[in-house]
This record gives structure tokens, sequence and C-alpha cells, in this order.
């Protein structure tokens, strides 16, 4: 249950907020009922999501301020799965396959990390197929990893995070000089908000990137972006050799 005052600003939208992306304003936008997740419409009380005016950035204030405990408890708990069935397994296999489809030819030159990658089950598998993985989930791995790493793979991670600046500082810290972060992340140009699949409090998607925010996100950290309206991006200083063509 949400407090009675975030309740009360989600139906009035009176409140304004500094966009986390660019420090624009973000004004009261919609409010999408707490239990809506990707898979269909939910019950529960109403989240408020703020749109940047300046550079699209659509977030949800009140939930990206609580603490991670609150995150373990009403989102990433035991029923997790029931509003993310391929959660279990199925998407850390298709990353899998498609990460040796891509590279596999160049894996004896490649340290990756997979950020964001919960359980680990896919650098489990890319490890398997000869490539040197390690895994990082900052709400669930205590331990970091160390070093830095040419590749760096960060699927479906950007719309969990409640601070897009932390997020692309950890990114950063841990890229190579040449290396390459692979992000996926549905884009938010041309959705209405509102009744856009992707905009699920349920599922923790409280972070929605239009192309210019993701691109202001990565000039401030001197990287170098392509952003794909399909929902792949890349970022990087120097691309490595393999991953030019």
């Amino acid at each position: 249950m949400l407090p009675a005052s975030e309740k009360e600003v989600s139906r009035s939208g009176a409140t304004n907020v500094s966009c986390p992306v660019c420090g624009g304003e973000s004004s009261y936008h919609t409010s999408i009922p707490f239990l809506k997740s990707c898979e269909g419409d939910g019950e529960g009380d109403p989240v408020a999501y703020f749109l940047c005016a300046d550079c699209g950035f659509c977030h949800a204030p009140f939930i990206c301020d609580k603490p991670p405990e609150w995150f373990r408890e009403h989102i990433y708990n035991a029923d997790y799965h029931l509003f993310d069935p391929e959660y279990g397994g199925a998407r850390a296999q298709r990353q899998a396959q498609n990460m040796t489809y891509s590279f596999s030819w160049a894996r004896r030159n490649i340290r990756h990390l997979d950020f964001g990658g919960g359980d680990g089950l896919m650098a489990k598998r890319t490890r398997k197929n000869g490539f040197d993985s390690t895994t990082y989930d900052p709400f669930t791995n205590d331990e970091k990893p160390t070093g830095t790493f040419n590749l760096i793979t960060c699927f479906e991670v950007f719309e969990h995070v409640p601070d897009p600046h932390d997020l692309m500082r950890q990114l950063t810290e841990y890229l190579a000089p040449e290396g390459l972060i692979l992000a996926t992340t549905n884009i938010s140009d041309g959705q209405d908000i509102s009744r856009w699949w992707y905009a699920a409090p349920r599922n923790g998607h409280i972070s929605l990137f239009s192309r210019k925010s993701l691109a202001i996100l990565a000039e401030k950290y001197g990287l170098k972006s392509l952003i794909d309206t399909n929902g792949g991006h890349y970022f990087y200083r120097e691309l490595p050799y393999w991953a030019v063509g």
C-alpha cells in the first residue's frame, strides 16, 4: 500500500519534481495502478509518473525514493515471477544464445560483466560457452566485481533503476577504455505512457527513457551512444576491434 500523500499527489498532479536525468522540470503525467504488470492490467493504489518536458524521461518519483528493502518486499519478492514469467530462465537463455552467436569468435579476448543479472543464470550459460563471464546485481549481490570489462551487458535494467546517474556511474567505472556496453530497454518516444504495456509498476518499471534522455545520460559520462528504437542500445568510449564491423 502507498501512503495517503502519494495517492493525493497522483490524483491531483499538483507537484513538480526535478528530472533525474537532465535536471529539467518534470510534471505529473499519469497514474498507473501499482499491480499493473507487463502481462496486463492490475489494480492497487495509483502510482504517479512524472514526465520531463525537456528530455522526455518519465519516472515514478515516490517509488524511486524508496530504500532497497522496500523493493525487495514489494516488488522483487517471492511472487515476482508471477508478473514476469520469463524471469525464471527463458530470458537469460535467449540472451546467452544471442551473445554467443554475436561474439563467440572473439570470446578469448572478452571479459564480460552481466550487470543486473539477477541470479546469474545468463553468465552461467555464457561461461559454459567459453566466455569469461561474471554477474553482478546491486539488488542481490553484496560483493562487487573487481577490475574492468570490455563487454558489459545490461539487459532490461535501465527501466528498473531509481537513480539513472548511479547506474551510469557504475557502468562507466567497470567499462574498459576500449569496451562496449550493450543495454536493452524499450524507448518511450511516441508512446501513450498511461496505456503503454511497458509502464508497469509491479514489474519495477519505474524509469522510462526517451531516445533523448538516454543520449543525454551517456554524454554526461563521456560515452558515445547508438540508441535503437527497437530497444537495443550501445554505449562506449572507444569500440573494441571485435565490436566493429
